[in-house]
């Protein structure tokens, strides 16, 4: 009998279905660890049906995605492949993969008569990459050169990754010792814990110091971050004038000049802008003796005449440190006017325009009236004002007739072609609004400029500050009339011309607070600026204003004096005698020695005139106080005074 036998399949090494893939291990959400790294891991496995039982003979290749772009290894990422497993690790990573996927794609690479997975390739779970923000220095401390007796500022800009500023801590070093606020070895720290921090440098030191600031994060990878180190470099005070210049749109510039470096600086429309109308100017590290010189501006020809010079004076006075001067009538050309704080310190007149048929007049320099326009009705010059007897009651000049601007009571307008009249203080309205008063300061402590709209400047000097800007009547120049020429403005303002006339000059002013070394009628052939220049002593004024019978009280003072006192009425006694008539001079300082002129062209206290009235003793008494006896010409009578200056020497 012939069988036959059949197979059900046909016999064969080869498996005929692929293995499938799954993970044991998928990518999980990770943050990044305190040292900066993050890793992800995979396990792979691949398996066949239990029957007929099948081997896995192949391998396993793995790709890495991050946002759906392959990765490889690379500076910053490391990825390690064994067997089933791989893993995949992020150093130095950028603040851009905050928040990122990742995952894992397996590829099974079949064995020798081995199919493919039937689910190859084989995407892993995404998973969030988190970062712990690193801190980054934005800001670095920059270096600085302080003069003793002076404050000055480190400050750092520091910002975790994700540009927060959350959970950052400071602290400061100074040669590479941790600081603390208060006073050690004549430095004295405040802020030390921010990032900002101030050093005052004392009078006696002279060590230079490195300074760094370490920043630093509980949770962050790179804490704490060191800024890098700057220095600290101590300087004798230098005769450096900060001048700073506002439009009233708030608008800011400035710069600093140090006169170690310069002879002379010299202000005028061109240095900031014809639209900065207010310059202001102070001492930085500290009290300079500035001789300015203040041309006003000359006025405008006509045809053939000529607009009258401008009024020229030259003052000396002490810019105490980090106290507000102002000077306005640069930036439109025309009358200087010089305040310390909200007070009018010194004016200058501007000259009168020329009209059709006649000159303009000269302006004042201080204390000078202006000089009367050229032509048959010529504009009357501005009128003198005596030495601090201005008010704050002032008039516009006509040319501001129909303009309806605001005053304030007691102000006015002048009819035209008349001069108007200028005031002691300003009164620009918003700190009057705040209830200070006009000649006041404008707060007890340093503040920053704040501008006519109550904007506060911030770039700033943080000064001892009085000026109120936006009300100043500064501009009293008379109205022109029928081709005439308007009046220059000034203390008091020139008339304007008549039918072709030239229009008045204005006159100059003091209040005394400065010392006028000269003052002209004209003089000035250009447009409005100041010179400056820093003197080398200490230049000081007082002055005694009433003539009286009982000569005991204080005397008006001025500059770096403190007090002025009267000790004695007595007669008869020698210079240095304690009995005899001599004055207490308190000063602010320290002065080496003093030296003391008298006035010559002005009158005893007693009335008498004497040319020849001297100091014929100056006695130190402590670290501010001297001792001082004046006697005529001849020598033998003690004697009371009306004014002198004093010469502090540092």
């Amino acid at each position: 009998m012939i069988g036959f036998h059949f197979n059900r399949s046909i016999p064969t090494t080869l498996k005929l279905n692929g293995p499938t893939l799954a993970y044991l291990t998928q990518p999980v959400d990770t943050s990044e660890s305190i040292t900066g790294f993050v890793t992800f891991t995979g396990i792979a496995t691949a398996t066949y049906p239990s029957s007929p039982g099948d081997i896995v003979e192949g391998t396993f290749e793995f790709h890495w995605y991050l946002d759906n772009t392959e990765i490889f290894n690379s500076s910053g990422i490391t990825i390690v492949s064994s067997g089933n497993i791989s893993t995949c690790t992020f150093s130095n990573i950028p603040s851009t993969s905050d928040g990122k996927l990742v995952k894992i794609i397996t590829d099974y690479i079949p064995g020798t008569n081995e199919s493919n997975a039937i689910n190859d390739d084989l995407n892993s779970d995404s998973a969030t990459l988190t970062l712990i923000p690193g801190i980054q220095i934005i800001t670095q401390p920059q270096s600085v050169e302080v003069a003793t007796g002076n404050d000055t500022v480190f400050s750092v800009g520091a910002q975790l990754e994700d540009g927060t500023t959350d959970n950052l801590f400071y602290q400061w070093y100074i040669d590479n010792q941790p600081i603390t606020d208060g006073t050690s070895n004549g430095y004295t720290y405040s802020g030390s814990g921010t990032n900002t921090l101030t050093v005052n440098v004392g009078n006696d030191v002279s060590i230079d110091k490195d300074v760094y600031v370490e920043v630093s994060n509980p949770q962050s990878y790179n804490s704490p971050l060191n800024s890098n180190i700057v220095s600290m470099s101590i300087v004798a005070p230098r005769p450096i004038i900060k001048y700073e210049a506002y439009t009233f749109n708030n608008q800011y510039q400035s710069l600093d000049i140090d006169f170690n470096n310069n002879s002379l600086y010299s202000l005028d429309s061109n240095t900031f802008g014809s639209t900065y109308s207010i310059i202001q100017f102070h001492s930085t590290e500290k009290n300079n003796i500035l001789n300015i010189e203040m041309y006003a501006s000359k006025g405008a020809n006509n045809g053939g005449y000529s607009g009258g010079n401008g009024g020229l004076s030259t003052i000396k006075f002490t810019a105490v440190k980090d106290i507000e001067y102002t000077l306005i009538g640069i930036s439109n050309n025309s009358s200087l006017f010089l305040y310390r704080g909200s007070n009018l310190s010194a004016c200058v007149g501007a000259g009168g325009n020329a009209g059709t048929s006649g000159n303009g007049g000269d302006g004042g320099g201080i204390n000078i009236p202006g000089s009367d326009g050229g032509g048959r009705q010529g504009g009357v010059g501005g009128t003198k004002i005596n030495t601090g007897t201005l008010s704050l009651s002032g008039t516009y000049g006509s040319i501001y007739q129909n303009s309806g601007i605001e005053l304030y009571p007691g102000d006015s307008v002048a009819n035209s072609p008349d001069g108007g009249k200028t005031i002691s203080c300003t009164k620009g309205s918003y700190w009057i609004d705040q209830g200070i008063s006009p000649c006041s300061d404008n707060s007890s402590s340093n503040i920053k400029f704040v501008n006519v709209d109550g904007t506060t400047i911030t770039g700033s000097s943080l000064l001892k500050r009085g000026f109120k800007p936006g009300y100043t009547i500064s501009n009293t120049s008379g109205l022109e009339i029928n081709n005439g020429g308007r009046g220059g403005s000034g203390a008091t303002g020139g008339g304007g011309g008549t039918s072709g006339s030239g229009g008045g000059g204005g006159s100059g002013y003091t209040d005394g607070s400065v010392i006028v070394a000269t003052a002209v009628l004209g003089g000035s052939t250009g447009s409005s600026k100041v010179v400056m220049r820093v003197e080398d002593t200490e230049f000081i004024h007082f002055f005694d204003n009433t003539v009286r019978p009982k000569r005991t009280t204080s005397l008006t003072s001025t500059g770096n004096i403190v007090n002025i006192s009267a000790q004695s009425e007595n007669s008869g006694g020698p210079p240095g005698d304690l009995g005899s008539k001599h004055y207490l001079i308190t000063m602010d300082a320290n002065y080496s020695s003093l030296t003391i002129e008298v006035i010559s062209d002005l009158t005893a206290a007693g009335g008498s005139s004497d040319p020849d009235m001297r100091a014929a003793a100056i006695q130190k008494q402590n670290s501010t106080q001297w001792r001082v006896w004046f006697v005529r010409g001849n020598g033998t009578s003690n004697t009371f005074i009306r004014e002198a200056s004093i010469i502090g020497n540092v």
